[in-house]
């Protein structure tokens, strides 16, 4: 999740570089004005890191907890979310296998993480419907995902935030098309896209077992990418100085907006590819 930059701290400094700027400017010296600015704008690509690499942390595993739609204190942006995905996923031949929730700590910042799963008896395709809150984000995601013998799988999802950590077995080819909404629309593309090169991963016999299981090998990768590390004595996994740059980094403007129109950009030319981007 993004790290909160926005603090009375961070308001207090950029009242401080303003006035100092126009008393730069006022007195003719704009050299100072120039330096100041400049580390102004370069303050939060320092400040925001160290902030991230000490408070910022998470679970080895997260435990799942089955609920309904009916579960009190469910969000209601969840169960609006399902309620309008779940019938299409029944009519394209998807089963419901759980509906599970979890939630992890991470320093300071409480997320919680909603999934539903779904599978296809006859394909052995999933789908999973995700939903993660924190206190100043929603993400909602719809996710296809092939799985193969060979334990990678094949996703194809409409997420809107691109990823800021490494992926666990993901076939190149995998993505996001952020302005596909149609359940439908997106299962097509997931169909056409994911060409099996292996044979098919059998079924899921335990729903929990294999959500654990993909939570595992997806830490595994954030250690094995240098992100992450295990902290002596404790369950949990510790930011390197590495994740905590490149984590915040990806956080910080202009970045994020520059990713999403490229991560838009590159879906938009696939759907061109594909001649499907007609049905848009």
């Amino acid at each position: 999740m993004p790290p909160r930059v926005i603090s009375i701290q961070y308001l207090m400094g950029l009242v401080l570089v303003a006035a100092i700027l126009l008393a730069a400017f006022q007195t003719g010296d704009t050299s100072v004005g120039y330096v100041v600015l400049l580390v102004g704008l370069m303050t939060p690509w320092v400040v925001v890191p160290i902030n991230l690499h000490r408070t910022h942390w998470v679970e080895t595993a997260v435990d799942y907890e089955p609920f309904e739609l009916n579960t009190p204190a469910l969000p209601l942006v969840v169960v609006n979310q399902l309620q309008q995905t779940e019938p299409t996923l029944c009519a394209l031949g998807f089963q419901l296998r759980g509906r599970f929730g979890r939630r992890a700590g991470s320093g300071p910042t409480k997320v919680a993480g909603y999934i539903a799963l779904f599978e296809d008896p006859t394909t052995y395709a999933q789908a999973r419907v995700i939903a993660s809150i924190a206190p100043k984000l929603v993400s909602l995601t719809l996710v296809f995902r092939t799985e193969y013998t060979d334990g990678t799988h094949f996703s194809t999802s409409n997420s809107t935030f691109p990823g800021v950590l490494p992926s666990a077995r993901s076939r190149p080819g995998s993505m996001a098309f952020p302005q596909v909404r149609d359940t439908r629309l997106l299962h097509e593309i997931h169909n056409l896209r994911a060409v099996p090169l292996g044979r098919v991963e059998v079924g899921i016999d335990d729903p929990i077992a294999r959500l654990v299981h993909d939570g595992r090998l997806e830490r595994l990768a954030w250690i094995d990418g240098g992100y992450y590390h295990p902290e002596a004595g404790t369950t949990r996994l510790r930011l390197t100085w590495k994740g905590a740059v490149l984590m915040s980094w990806k956080f910080l403007k202009p970045v994020p907006q520059f990713r999403r129109a490229w991560r838009r950009w590159r879906a938009a030319r696939t759907l061109r590819d594909m001649g499907v981007g007609g049905a848009m």
